[in-house]
């Protein structure tokens, strides 16, 4: 699926279940910021969790990997 059309899908999906459990297991991050709570799994253990704002205010982990996303989708 192109990145536009996985919007659409992720935008559809969030907007219309709002009350329902979604389980979203990706590597592609631009779907993160759709859900309430993320754990950052490494080596099958969590490793982070919290919501967006949280893990990028601690700087760890998930900051990290965000900021190479963010790079990336600026090229």
């Amino acid at each position: 699926m192109d990145y536009l059309s996985e919007e659409k899908v992720l935008q559809n999906l969030f907007s219309e279940k709002k009350d329902s459990l979604i389980l979203l297991i990706t590597h592609r991050l631009k779907a993160i910021k759709f859900v309430d709570k993320i754990f950052l799994l490494e080596n099958g253990e969590i490793r982070e969790e919290g919501c967006f704002a949280q893990l990028i205010k601690n700087r760890s982990d998930f900051y990290e990997l965000w900021n190479k996303h963010a790079e990336q989708q600026m090229k």
